[in-house]
């Protein structure tokens, strides 16, 4: 473990947070239920953790410092370590898969107790030897021996192939690792859909990972070799150009609709290849919004915190309101301009509904009137009709058509369900009719 610490570059928020867990450790003594609300405290509920770093109640960070709660409770023995791990709470399979793993790893599978390995008395092997598969297409049911054996073939044969070897035989071989191998990441190419807005000048990059100059790599597979190559129909008012070695799409689109386009990236020796989906939509008045409006500002939930992704144009990420033992009364999410706009109807796109919250029990729109007070819209119609118990299962979408009109503010509005009382929403449009 000390290995891995050391790794991690100063001041970095997972090292600063191992750092607190075993500050606090040594500060509580046996008291581990002390330490798990100190880290509740700063790395969920964000009492003096950093501006813009990404918590919640299901997050890396929140997960990492609870295992390492875990780990210096567990003092090295299987259950105990497993016990704290599930106690700690919040996204807890995955500290304890993880431990489950580590401890294992650095104690053998003696350590792991039988109760656990051989639920079935008759059981020769741990588990019966047997993956079921019931959560990921097309991966077959399978050993566990056989998975083992495959992922240690792997490692093996990786090792070897930077300088490392295997010492010994049966079970008394030995993975000697060469420490001066240098790690050469695969050419990978990500892309997601990307939407553009009529009017607005734009440069669209292929955005890839993998071998670089600051890797070390020997093998001449550096960034400045590759290039990008793009099949298809560009949106009318962009081009394809060049930047550097590489070639992007810049312009400003001037036409609607959906342009798919191959991209190609190469390092001279690898070639990947993909479709990258460039969407382009007129405006609409969320777009040209000055001001986003929220109950909750400072969600806790496991959703995005830009509120930006409430008119980007994806159904993901999702803005929610969860936060935690504060629930609230109303709910709500809207805009504001500068000057007076027309306004008529609203389009709604939930996200994912969660088993103690994430909808809406009621919906309805408000506008800012001349005095600035909060007006109910008049004439709401809501197609298709808004129905709870449909809302329930998340990913809900619907508009709101009303009486138009001018104002410069207008929210969508509404009682939160869900024992936790929240909301999760994707999109919210807003158009003069």
């Amino acid at each position: 473990c000390r290995i891995g610490y050391d790794h991690l570059p100063p001041g970095s928020i997972f090292r600063t947070a191992i750092d607190d867990v075993r500050h606090w450790k040594a500060e509580h003594g046996d008291d581990w239920v002390a330490v798990r609300k100190r880290i509740k405290e700063k790395y969920h509920d964000r009492v003096g953790l950093p501006e813009g770093i990404a918590t919640g109640r299901v997050s890396a960070l929140l997960n990492g410092t609870l295992g390492v709660l875990a780990l210096l409770y567990g003092q090295g023995d299987f259950e105990k370590t497993m016990n704290h791990a599930c106690m700690a709470g919040y996204d807890a399979d995955n500290q304890c898969a993880t431990l489950a793993g580590l401890v294992a790893l650095m104690h053998g599978s003696q350590s792991i107790p039988r109760k656990y390995t051989h639920v079935i008395d008759t059981w020769r092997l741990p588990l019966n030897d047997f993956y079921r598969n019931r959560t990921r297409d097309h991966l077959p049911d399978g050993k566990l021996t056989d998975i083992a054996a495959r992922t240690a073939r792997l490692g093996c044969d990786l090792v070897s192939r930077h300088g490392g070897r295997i010492e010994g035989t049966g079970d008394n071989a030995v993975l000697v690792i060469n420490p001066a191998a240098n790690f050469t990441p695969p050419l990978e190419v990500r892309l997601f859909p990307v939407h553009l807005y009529v009017g607005d000048a734009v440069t669209v990059r292929p955005e890839f990972v993998g071998p670089s100059r600051a890797s070390g790599s020997s093998d001449g597979r550096v960034d400045e070799a590759r290039v990008s190559m793009f099949a298809g129909v560009v949106p009318p008012g962009m081009e394809l150009t060049g930047e550097g070695k590489l070639t992007v799409i810049a312009g400003t689109p001037t036409r609607t609709g959906d342009y798919p386009i191959q991209v190609s990236v190469t390092d001279g020796q690898t070639t990947r290849t993909t479709q990258l989906r460039l969407t382009v939509r007129r405006k609409g008045l969320a777009q040209m919004a000055d001001g986003i409006l929220v109950a909750v500002t400072n969600p806790t939930g496991s959703n995005s915190r830009d509120l930006e992704v409430l008119r980007d144009g994806m159904d993901t990420p999702t803005y929610d309101s969860f936060h935690g033992d504060d629930p609230l009364a109303e709910d709500y999410y809207g805009y504001e301009w500068s000057e007076p706009v027309r306004i008529g109807r609203l389009s709604v796109t939930m996200g994912r509904a969660y088993p103690n919250g994430g909808w809406f029990e009621s919906v309805t729109v408000q506008y800012r009137d001349d005095q600035g007070r909060w007006t109910s819209a008049e004439n709401v119609r809501v197609d298709p009709p808004y129905d709870p118990d449909r809302a329930k299962k998340g990913n809900l979408q619907f508009e709101m058509r009303f009486k138009p009109v001018t104002t410069r503010a207008v929210r969508l509005i509404g009682k939160p369900g869900g024992d936790a009382q929240f909301t999760n929403i994707a999109e919210l449009g807003v158009y003069d009719r």
